[in-house]
């Protein structure tokens, strides 16, 4: 049997590529969604089964692994980055506020600013800095060494025990995180707008 012809009209080109775009996007998004769905129910199992994996990811997300420069953890980067976005925010609020007289004001300024954009941003960035390359560095390799198929193979559910586990801890773990950044940023807030 012929197979079957895959000539496409000059003029129908576009539509066809455009339609075989949305489809492939569409594939894509339900390979994701399809993955989230099994990570949320694997949850319990992850909270029975895993609880010290999960609880020495809390602790490597948030403290690290290694030495302080290479191996370590979000609170090292989160706090630097808090430090800096209070400096910011004093330093460039004083000025402006001061041109009207108001550079005692500046307070009011980070409460705002700090709480409501700074502080997230940098425990995102964090994040990504930190915990997010480290999860895809260590699974992309246990994925060449195959060890996630020796994983499934043993009868130990990959999801569960790989990316729940990461997910939960991350989630734990970025509220503190915040804080502390919040705190130290108002803190060097205060330190700067003071001597400013």
């Amino acid at each position: 049997m012929a197979a079957p012809s895959t000539f496409t009209p000059q003029l129908l080109r576009p539509f066809t590529a455009v339609g075989n775009a949305l489809l492939k996007a569409a594939g894509r998004t339900g390979h994701m969604v399809e993955f989230f769905g099994r990570v949320i129910l694997a949850v319990p199992i992850m909270w029975l089964r895993f609880r010290k994996e999960f609880l020495r990811l809390l602790s490597d997300i948030t403290w690290g692994n290694g030495s302080i420069v290479v191996g370590g953890g979000t609170l090292n980067v989160a706090g630097v980055l808090g430090v800096t976005a209070g400096a910011l925010v004093a330093v460039e609020g004083y000025n402006a506020l001061n041109l009207l007289g108001l550079g005692p004001a500046t307070g009011l300024v980070s409460s705002f600013a700090t709480t409501r954009e700074l502080a997230p941003v940098m425990i995102a960035m964090a994040f990504i800095a930190q915990a997010g390359c480290r999860f895809t560095a260590q699974l992309g390799a246990m994925r060449i060494n195959d060890e996630i198929d020796a994983l499934d193979t043993l009868g130990i559910n990959s999801v569960a025990y790989l990316v729940a586990t990461r997910v939960v801890a991350s989630i734990v773990a970025v509220v503190p995180l915040f804080l502390a950044a919040l705190a130290l940023a108002y803190l060097s807030c205060q330190l700067v707008s003071v001597v400013a």
